[in-house]
């Protein structure tokens, strides 16, 4: 069975040639690596890919469209506080995970 390194590998090289046959951009990424991933791994595993977009975007509108991509595992930004705190969007933004809580959550999986 494959390292979990070796499927972070796989999904990369794969979405690569998608995206450079296809002219994929970021804002579809994620159905390709989940899609690849499937066709690799399915027959051997019984988990799935998460997928989490780490942005510094402060433009709720962005920051919206991210949060209602339902491909989307979820959305992690590098200071939370700022655009959620210090500017004020707050609402359906609190939904963001701030970085620092992000990798301490990785260290789980």
């Amino acid at each position: 069975m494959p390292s979990r390194e070796q499927t972070v590998v796989d999904a990369v090289r794969l979405f690569e040639e998608a995206e450079y046959s296809s002219g994929l951009s970021a804002s579809n990424e994620c159905p390709v690596y989940k899609a690849a991933y499937e066709r690799i791994y399915r027959q051997t595993r019984r988990e799935h890919l998460l997928y989490y977009v780490v942005t510094n975007e402060y433009a709720p509108a962005r920051l919206n469209k991210m949060l209602d991509d339902p491909c989307v595992d979820g959305v992690v930004h590098v200071h939370k506080k700022a655009p959620v705190e210090v500017c004020g969007l707050n609402g359906r933004l609190v939904r963001l995970m701030d970085l620092e809580d992000f990798i301490n959550a990785t260290f789980s999986w």
